[in-house]
């Protein structure tokens, strides 16, 4: 696969990041839910056919799960906090973004569960000033905010290679071709969430952005 193909399809993990974050602001909408069922489709069997492959270095895969087991026990508690706070509000949107399993988490793809404890955060970090009483502090957020890091530096730093294999190229181009006709017809459909804060992350997310040279900004200049 190309850099520029790569730098796409890490948009598009973005992308579903966030649809699994705002599901219950679009799944009502049938022609919508039918063309994200389609983008999930196509982004899992495009990566199937890139032949990815997560490579890690010796411990690496035992500390990013002590990461991840850190974040979402926190994260899950707090949110379970916040979500009375949102229920004693009449908030019954709120509460359910904010209920989550840290078992749920555990189960989703490194990307989405990140983007999932992304979004409780934010969403608690937006009324901090309201959650005093629920045990919920700016020190809490920062700590949370730190595991949030911790959590992304072992999904996103270099160690993660991704491995091609031969045999692929004729499929892998049809498919990015359909995929990126499918996130075409998202980005129009997007305007049914016009204001929304899921037509902002939404938008957000869809920024490509080049790996390559984020890598060589991580490792400096070469001697």
């Amino acid at each position: 696969m190309t850099t520029k193909n790569e730098n796409y399809v890490s948009m598009c993990r973005s992308v579903e990041g966030v649809l699994v974050a705002h599901e219950t602001v679009w799944q009502s909408n049938t022609r919508f839910v039918k063309e994200r069922t389609l983008f999930g489709d196509l982004l899992g069997k495009v990566q199937q056919a890139g032949g990815e492959s997560l490579i890690v270095t010796t411990g690496a895969t035992a500390d990013k799960a002590e990461a991840a087991s850190r974040l979402f026990s926190m994260v899950t508690d707090l949110g379970k906090r916040a979500s009375v706070y949102a229920l004693d509000h009449d908030n019954q949107e709120l509460h359910d973004h904010l209920r989550t399993s840290k078992g749920a988490l555990s189960n989703m793809p490194d990307t989405v569960s990140l983007a999932k404890a992304k979004d409780m955060y934010t969403r608690m970090e937006a009324i901090k000033r309201d959650l005093a009483d629920y045990g919920i502090t700016e020190e809490v957020l920062d700590e949370c905010k730190r595991l949030i890091d911790a959590y992304d530096a072992y999904i996103t730093r270099p160690r993660d290679l991704i491995v091609e294999r031969k045999g692929h190229n004729q499929s892998l181009s049809e498919l990015l071709r359909d995929l990126r006709r499918c996130v075409y017809k998202l980005d129009s459909l997007m305007s049914l969430f016009s204001g929304t804060r899921f037509e902002t992350d939404y938008r957000n997310a869809r920024i490509i952005v080049d790996l390559g040279t984020r890598k060589k900004k991580e490792e400096g200049p070469q001697p």
